[in-house]
């Protein structure tokens, strides 16, 4: 079975080319090939969502908000925690299954991270702002402070 993926604007298409087993195939042969069809269809179909979905909303929350490495990381272990969910267990042997591995999870989902698409999306403002004259949000943004602030809370004395 071979899985094909094609990236364009308008919609994202998954092309699978299967070869399918004929009716007197032995029924072991058949089982794994409906197993794993559906695996891919299912996997392809919750990624979709995940990526549709859950990352705008996850996005919109941290719109405004500025990332630490921590932050950063915090994100892509939950998008990486998604993702996980929607492959589902990986078979190693006959009885053994483990959850899916973070190349694996990466390659596996072939698209830019969380990270990568808020920067994305902050730089599509950055470049709406600038490119407004004469507005409010614009002044603001050039506007360079007197003297700068610390991270931490005040200390009195």
């Amino acid at each position: 079975m071979c899985s094909t993926r094609i990236n364009n604007k308008p919609a994202n298409t998954t092309i699978i080319n299967a070869y399918a087993p004929t009716a007197d195939s032995r029924k072991e042969e058949k089982e794994q090939f409906y197993e794993e069809v559906s695996k891919v269809i299912v996997a392809t179909y919750k990624c979709v969502t995940i990526i549709k979905l859950i990352r705008p909303a996850v996005t919109y929350v941290v719109q405004a908000q500025t990332f630490t490495k921590k932050d950063k990381e915090q994100m892509k272990v939950m998008e990486r925690r998604f993702l996980r969910l929607v492959m589902g267990p990986t078979q190693t042997s006959q009885d053994e299954y483990r959850s899916g591995l973070n190349h694996e999870i990466i390659k596996e989902m072939d698209r830019e991270n969380i990270i990568r698409t808020k920067k994305a999306q902050r730089m599509a403002w950055i470049r709406h702002i600038e490119t407004s004259e004469n507005k409010i949000i614009k002044q603001i943004t050039e506007w360079k402070p007197i003297k700068d602030r610390t991270r931490e809370r005040p200390k009195n004395g």
